[in-house]
Formats: structure tokens, C-alpha cells, sequence
């Protein structure tokens, strides 16, 4: 503490003189330069609690919610969750005592907790500080919503959040309508002061509409999202233009859902533009944004049939997660390697083939890398990118590399797993049982995260060839419940765990597995995704279409669905025929076995 001026006072004004540098560094960006000020106040403000200074209580527990957020934002993940859960412990006690001063600072303590404690990967856990946040805020609010209204929402926001990422989308999009709700009735009343809340919070409605399959509202949530955050981006750019860029990203992905891929790409160009500007001035904060807008406007690009065009985009994502590599290789180097993914299947749809096969021979090394060091994630991954090499060398005549890339990655998917060890709370849940009843225990938990948790426990057991005839047992009773499982079994045993949870919470994971597997013309993939899309995402009549093409390209013999008992959305129908002719443009010999499907599509 010798650098802070007029060291030689008590250790109170030390104390406090530190922690105000620490706000006014945290407050000016600097959250790095801030860790060590705020530390510092921590230990200063506890070695006056522990003197007795009683009255000091509160400045300790306002010091380690402020260290708290600086650990956090600094990606010091764990450190920040010690602090944070320090902090909630410490402002329970003083509501305790008193909650009409402390009640709103437990709240916010709660909130920094629920992030911090779903950020080291305890994702259903933080559900417990987010509930409790609101609440805790709804009981303020009753009593004075002019003045806390604010933060109840705020605590709606981060509820919905952190439900979505726990494979709950249905509460999630509850708290998302509450909470926006709210902000209209804040902003009717103070436009300049909730107008950048009142984005944020359509913003999150758009994505959590489209979650449970909501596509209608999902596009108008967005739409609206665009058009608040814009005008609230004219009074404060710099705090409203990051919105604005997530706002447009929604607003291009619900549009790329419903075909309309010249407004897409429209909605895409505009947040890229934004987000690059934005990287620029801070670079840290925005790089993760920037990819994601890349991402988006590259599959605009794609899904507008400019395939050349969507390549640009693709090959800056991979260029800017390289170049970051260095800087946080835990948190780059995956991004890299999908990218470089994303890449690939962009070159080859280009109809360049060696630039295709270069940018996976990169991917295939990426994942090598990150296979050293965490093997249970991202073998599963390595070896579909070297599935995906393999597909690239064949089409490119390399027969042999194309073998020894696919045998690789058979041996990857042949290897026992190693299973996550039980959590050490873990519930009866993960009590050794029979396999049908293993099996009837995991079809029953309650959410997505529950469930990831549940199969990664036991992946070793659900390796069994047992699985699939008993699923298929179970579609006697419940067909839905089994195809859904039946479905996350197989595509976690083909692409790994995390990637297979992936597609029942993202819908744009999901659609570039079925764009993949339309490429590969991978019938039990496909036939496995179109599931998904039936009974996770209700996506009736598309995925109905894909359940067609999948038993088409398998040869089963199985009823054509009843597509005239459905209708079709234009931008269904425009999908429809563009992942027909992904089809055919990488497999022109199956152009005459689909050709039925194309024909008996509307139109």
C-alpha cells in the first residue's frame, strides 16, 4: 500500500483511498490496473474489521463485491467466485441486522455471484444467488418500485441468462418477458434513463423466444431490439453501440431462421461493422463479440447462396482467433479451431477445394492441441474435424489421406470415455443402476444441464449397444422423450457431449450440424438432428423434411411424412430447397433419388 498517496495516515483513510481508486479504475476501463487497489482494500478494510472496528463491516463487504467484479472481468474466474461468495455472506449478515440500507447491496452481491458461480462451470448451481436476487428485489420493489424497480429488472435479466445456459428455456423466457415487461413500464416513464435497459432486455427476449421455438415473436422481439437500442445509441454510443451489435446479430440470425437472406446479411454487415470499430478502441472486451458477428454474417453470406463472398468473413474469424491465441490460448485456441472449421466448409462450398483442405488440415491441428490438455471435451471434436477432412481429401481425389484422417478419427470414436467424477454433493441421481433404469432416470431429469451432467457421469455405461434398443423400447410409451434422447445419445457418441447439448440450446448449432450432415449426406446424422428439430425446437414441417431426405438417403423404405397435412412458411420453404441443393451440389450422383422430394415440395 506505499504507493497510495499520504501513506503515512491511519489505515482507515488508506483504506478508503484505495478503494475509491479501485472504483475510479474499474469505472474508466482498467480493470486490470484496478485488481490490485481493490485487493489491497480488502486486506486493509479486514485488518480494521478485525480490530474491532465494527463499523467497518459494510466498507469490507462493499471492498470484496468491487474485487469481485475486477477478478471477474479480468478472467481470474475462480478467484472471483471465492470473493463473490465472501461478499454474499458478509451482506446477508448486515441485512440481517439491518434491511432497509443493506438489502439493495445483498441483491447486487447476489447477482455478481449467480455470474460468478455459473462462470466456473457450476451453470445449475448459480441458479440458487440469481432466484434468490429476485427475490429479494421483488420484495423491495413492492415497496418502492420507483426506486428499485431498476434493479428487479436487472435481476430478471440475469435470471433469464443463466436459466437459458442451464437448459431451462422455458423459465428462461419467462424471466426474459417479466423482465422486459418492466423496463417498458421504466422507460414509459423515463426514457433517457431505461431506454439501453429496455434494448438489452428485448435483445435477451429475442434469443429466448427463438429457444422454444418462438420464431414469429423471436423476429419481432429483435426487430424492436434494433430499432430501441439504436435510439438509444444516438444519446450514448458508447455505452449503447455494443447493444445495438448484439440487437442486429439477433436480428440476422431470426432472419437467416426465416429465409430472408438479403435482410440478413443487411442486419449481419451492420453489427460486423460495429463490433469491428468497436475492437479498435478496446479490443479486449469486444473480441468475443466480433467472432460471433463474423460467424453470423459469414453464414448470411452462405445461406444467400454467396459462397465466395462467405468466405471473407470466415477467414477474418480465423484470422483474429489466431492472432489472440497467444494472448489466452484456454479461450482462443477452441475459438480457432472452429473457425477454422467454419472455414473449411465455407471454402468447399465455394468449390475451393484445396483451400478447404488446407483450413482443415489447420483445424485437425488445433484440436490436437486442445486434446492435450483437456482429452474428454475435445477428442470428440478432433475427431470430427478429421471426419470433416476426411469428406474434403475425398472430394479432392486424395483417397488415401482421406482413409488414414477417417480411420484416425473411427480409433478417437472407439476409445472408452472417461467419465466426469460425480460432483462431490451428487444426488441419488448418480447412484449405479441398471441400464434401463439408468436410462429412465436420465429421460426424466429436468433440465438440459441436468442432463449433460448425468450422461458425461455415466457416458461409459451409455457406450453400450444396449442403448439404442432400449430407447427405441421406450418410443413405445413416449415416442417424443425417447426420439429426443435416442437422438442426444447418438450425436454425443458421434461429435461428443458438450457438442450434442449444444444443439438443443443453440439453434444455430443445430442447423450447422444439419447443414454438415446434408454435406456428407450422413443419413443417420441427419435422421438424428431432424429429431431435434421436431421436438426440441418444433420446427414441424422442416424437420419433417429432413426426416424424409434421412430415410431417402438410408434406403429404409419408411412412409414419406405427411407434408400436405403441413404448411409451410416461405422461409421453410426456401430452406427446404436450398438444403436440397447443398445436397446435390456436394453429391450430384443422389440428384436423381431426391429429386421425388424436390418435386413434392409446394411451389
Amino acid at each position: 500500500m506505499d504507493d497510495v498517496p499520504g501513506a503515512h495516515v491511519d489505515l482507515s483513510a488508506r483504506a478508503l483511498a484505495l478503494a475509491d481508486r479501485a472504483v475510479v479504475l474499474t469505472e474508466s476501463g482498467e480493470v486490470s490496473a484496478a485488481v490490485a487497489p481493490a485487493r489491497q482494500a480488502v486486506e486493509a478494510f479486514r485488518e480494521l474489521v478485525a480490530s474491532g472496528r465494527e463499523e467497518f463491516q459494510a466498507n469490507l463487504a462493499a471492498a470484496l463485491l468491487n474485487l469481485g467484479g475486477c477478478l471477474q472481468r479480468a478472467g481470474d474466474r475462480q478467484a472471483a467466485f471465492a470473493v463473490q461468495e465472501e461478499a454474499v455472506s458478509r451482506y446477508r449478515a448486515l441485512a440481517d441486522a439491518d434491511p432497509v440500507s443493506f438489502e439493495p447491496s445483498l441483491v447486487a452481491a447476489l447477482m455478481n455471484l449467480a455470474v460468478g458461480t455459473s462462470a466456473v462451470g457450476l451453470v445449475a448451481e448459480a441458479l440458487v444467488p440469481a432466484r434468490d436476487a429476485v427475490e429479494v428485489s421483488r420484495r423491495l420493489a413492492a415497496a418502492d418500485f420507483g426506486r428499485r424497480g431498476a434493479q428487479l429488472g436487472t435481476a430478471l435479466s440475469n435470471l433469464a441468462k443463466l436459466t437459458a445456459a442451464a437448459g431451462l428455456p422455458s423459465e428462461a423466457a419467462d424471466a426474459a418477458e417479466e423482465s422486459t415487461r418492466l423496463w417498458r413500464v421504466l422507460t414509459d416513464a423515463d426514457p433517457q434513463a431505461h431506454r439501453r435497459s429496455l434494448g438489452v432486455a428485448l435483445v435477451n427476449l429475442g434469443g429466448m423466444r427463438a429457444d422454444i421455438g418462438q420464431q414469429q415473436a423471436a423476429a419481432d422481439a429483435a426487430r424492436e431490439a434494433v430499432e430501441v437500442c439504436r435510439t438509444a445509441a444516438e444519446d450514448d454510443p458508447g455505452a449503447c453501440l455494443p447493444h445495438l451489435a448484439g440487437a442486429l446479430g439477433n436480428l440476422a440470425n431470426s432472419l437467416i431462421e426465416r429465409g430472408r437472406t438479403q435482410e440478413a446479411l443487411a442486419a449481419a454487415r451492420e453489427a460486423a461493422d460495429i463490433l469491428r470499430s468497436l475492437v479498435v478502441e478496446h479490443p479486449a472486451a469486444y473480441q468475443p463479440d466480433f467472432l460471433k458477428a463474423l460467424r453470423i454474417l459469414s453464414t448470411s453470406y452462405a445461406r444467400a447462396g454467396q459462397y465466395e463472398a462467405a468466405t471473407v468473413p470466415a477467414r477474418e474469424a480465423a484470422e483474429v482467433a489466431r492472432s489472440l491465441v497467444p494472448v489466452d490460448a484456454a479461450t482462443y485456441l477452441p475459438a480457432w479451431g472452429a473457425a477454422l472449421d467454419v472455414l473449411a466448409a465455407r471454402l468447399a462450398d465455394a468449390g475451393r477445394g484445396a483451400d478447404a483442405v488446407s483450413a482443415a488440415r489447420q483445424a485437425v491441428e488445433a484440436r490436437r492441441r486442445l486434446a492435450g490438455t483437456d482429452p474428454v471435451l475435445q477428442l470428440p471434436r478432433l475427431a470430427t474435424s478429421l471426419e470433416s477432412l476426411s469428406s474434403l481429401l475425398t472430394g479432392a481425389g486424395d483417397l488415401g489421406a482421406a482413409d488414414e484422417a477417417a480411420r484416425e478419427a473411427a480409433e478417437i470414436r472407439r476409445r472408452p470415455a472417461v467419465p466426469a467424477p460425480a460432483p462431490a454433493n451428487a444426488t441419488a441421481a448418480f447412484v449405479p443402476l441398471p441400464l434401463p433404469d439408468l436410462l429412465a432416470t436420465w429421460m426424466g431429469l429436468a433440465s438440459w444441464s441436468e442432463s449433460e451432467r448425468y450422461f458425461t457421469a455415466y457416458r461409459d455405461r451409455f457406450e453400450s449397444e444396449e442403448v439404442d434398443g432400449l430407447l427405441k423400447e421406450f418410443a413405445g410409451k413416449d415416442f417424443q422423450t425417447a426420439a429426443v434422447h435416442l437422438a442426444l445419445w447418438y450425436l454425443a457418441l458421434a461429435d461428443g457431449t458438450a457438442e450434442a447439448f449444444g444443439y438443443v440450446r443453440d439453434p444455430q448449432a443445430l442447423r450447422l450440424r444439419v447443414e454438415r450432415a446434408l454435406a456428407q449426406a450422413d443419413a443417420p446424422a441427419l435422421r438424428h438432428t431432424a429429431w431435434l428439430e421436431l421436438f426440441v425446437r418444433g420446427d414441424l414441417w422442416l424437420g419433417s423434411v429432413h426426416l424424409w431426405i434421412s430415410t431417402t438417403l438410408a434406403g429404409t423404405g419408411e412412409a414419406d411424412p405427411p407434408l400436405d397435412q403441413l404448411r409451410p412458411s416461405a422461409e421453410d420453404l426456401s430452406r427446404a430447397l436450398a438444403d436440397l441443393a447443398v445436397l446435390v451440389r456436394h453429391h450430384p450422383r443422389l440428384a436423381a433419388l431426391i429429386e421425388p422430394i424436390r418435386a413434392s415440395l409446394p411451389g
